[in-house]
């Protein structure tokens, strides 16, 4: 299962490999969209002070990685609906130990006379920004034999170390998996995301905001 259990803090554990998310099964719940004891986010744009920062990172609540979340209801799939989600812990330069994560729906739209192209439309779950290729994606007509389509979800965000502002991009594909005659999703999953860091240190009277997001790649540590 593609769990999200969103923002937390733990010792590196053993790379998972990749999840596949079948449709009728083991399909997201919106107890894995309840965040976790959150780490703090900082507001994209707005100006903090050295001593903003120092504050905020003294009242940071204890974090801790995957725990348990709630009971809650599934979210929709089905024959021409699903979903996928993607979380991941990083090791990153300086902010250390980070998760971030993702989760997109994604609807069948098959083609009414069975030969034409087929469209998929991508929506944000959670803490999706937007698709590198928009929010709609054709699948050219196939007789027979499985067809996919992918779009790169991506999710910027900010927080607070120490006095350091540092902003993380993520990015990860997103893969749907169409039958031939494009009225049946069969599948769908994630790659291993990627994220990238950018930092900027703050001295006593210094007024800073959040940097733009940069290329220093954070290692993975664990992701499903």
């Amino acid at each position: 299962m593609h769990s999200i259990t969103i923002l937390a803090i733990s010792a590196a554990v053993a790379l998972a490999a990749p999840a596949k998310l079948d449709n009728n099964a083991n399909a997201i719940t919106s107890r894995d969209l309840i965040s976790q004891p959150q780490a703090v986010e900082l507001e994209m744009g707005r100006k903090y002070t050295y001593n903003e920062i120092a504050a905020i990172w003294a009242k940071k609540p204890v974090q801790t990685w995957l725990q348990k979340p709630a009971p809650a209801k599934e979210l929709p799939t089905g024959d021409t609906i699903t979903n996928v989600a993607v979380t991941g812990e990083f090791n990153c330069i300086a902010g250390g130990f980070i998760v971030g994560s993702m989760a997109a729906e994604m609807k069948l739209y098959p083609s009414a006379t069975n030969t034409g192209d087929a469209k998929v439309i991508w929506q944000n779950i959670d803490n999706v920004d937007g698709f590198a290729a928009g929010n709609t994606t054709v699948i050219g007509h196939q007789a027979s034999g499985q067809q996919s389509t992918t779009n790169v979800a991506h999710h910027d965000f900010c927080r607070p170390f120490r006095h350091r502002i540092c902003t993380y991009h993520l990015e990860s594909t997103f893969v749907v998996d169409v039958d031939g005659g494009h009225q049946k999703i069969s599948g769908s999953s994630a790659t291993e995301p990627v994220v990238t860091e950018n930092c900027v240190n703050l001295k006593p009277g210094d007024v800073a905001e959040c940097p733009k997001p940069g290329t220093a790649k954070c290692m993975v540590q664990d992701w499903e």
